[in-house]
């Protein structure tokens, strides 16, 4: 039984316009999507806007033959079968699912750019916990991305929006602007981790966001956006908010999360040792933007050469380059 949109035993109906809109012979239609392809194995979903007209028609995903959906999972997976029932074993034996983010909507056409504001996603919330193992997300193009922030983001637990999102180039016929060996080259990163999984393989634990990693400091503070500009001009820091959840901040291959606790938290201050390649630079740099020094850059015994700051919001930061000590013996 399908669960997850209520709007799968529907097809299509044709609204009446104004007689301006009739006119102009640009009939407006409502479109309901498929059910998902998917297994409770899945590790990795990809997720279109809505199915086209001939999709519609034809009760397949990406069934337009100028849409390179497939061309381009076949790139990939040269086993893929030409009929749409080999190719959904594939995808399931793969741990792909495949579905769209709108459960319904009004438009005119079947471009992405046709779909209305009145727009009904799927449920995201109950997918999510019948196939625990989703890992990762790839959009295909950025109105599916912008679709599922508006209408998805805020209906998911903390635990759901912390899946990894990658938005890829959109594969249809009206996006011809990007090559198609351009648009196979940023496909990969999905479909590289989908040929990680052998075919019959015990699924693995989605326990965290891919490439996050276990232990994570989470500031909280009462102007996250201040720390925030204060971070990305001090360390070099990347990244920076999403709605709804913490702000995400890579600096090198560590993450630091920054919130305002949502009402729930009380502000605490945090104290970080970052490795930086130039402890002196960075120093000066904190101290630019307004931090105070604890502790001027010296070396220590151990071979760090370490200096010590205090932002403006009580976080201690110690600074850190590591240089070998040799010991004598």
């Amino acid at each position: 039984m399908w669960l997850f949109s209520p709007y799968h035993t529907l097809r299509r109906l044709r609204l009446q316009l104004p007689l301006g809109d009739r006119a102009s012979n640009n009939a407006w239609m409502l479109s309901f999507g498929f059910p998902p392809i998917s297994s409770p194995s899945a590790e990795l979903l990809i997720l279109g806007s809505l199915p086209g007209r001939l999709s519609l028609e034809r009760g397949e995903y990406y069934a337009n033959p100028q849409n390179a959906f497939w061309r381009i999972l076949a790139v990939r997976l040269p086993q893929l079968p030409a009929d749409y029932a080999g190719r959904v074993r594939v995808l399931i034996e793969r741990r792909l699912a495949l579905w769209d983010v709108l459960a319904a909507a009004t438009r005119s056409g079947s471009l992405d750019a046709d779909i209305a504001d009145d727009a009904i996603s799927n449920n995201f919330r109950a997918f999510f916990h019948a196939h625990p193992h989703i890992r990762l997300i790839g959009f295909n193009g950025a109105t599916a991305a912008k679709l599922y922030e508006r209408h998805v983001m805020p209906t998911l637990s903390d635990e759901q929006r912390g899946i990894a999102l990658e938005t890829l180039p959109s594969t249809s016929g009206a996006h011809a602007g990007v090559a198609f060996t351009q648009k196979v080259e940023r496909w990969s990163i999905l479909f590289d981790a989908a040929t990680e999984v052998a075919p019959g393989a015990p699924a693995a634990r989605a326990f965290k966001p891919n490439g996050w990693p276990t232990v994570i400091p989470r500031i909280i503070v009462r102007d996250p956006e201040n720390l925030i500009t204060f971070v990305k001009r001090a360390f070099g820091a990347e990244g920076g908010n999403h709605p709804g959840r913490p702000a995400e901040m890579w600096i090198g291959d560590s993450l630091l999360l920054v919130s305002d606790g949502g009402g729930l938290r009380d502000a605490m201050p945090a104290f970080l040792y970052v490795y930086v390649e130039d402890v002196d630079a960075i120093y000066a740099r904190a101290l630019a933007e307004g931090a105070s020094s604890v502790e001027a850059p010296a070396q220590m015994t151990y071979g760090d050469r370490r200096a010590t700051i205090q932002d403006p919001w009580g976080n201690t930061w110690q600074v850190a380059m590591h240089r070998a000590v040799q010991y004598r013996s």
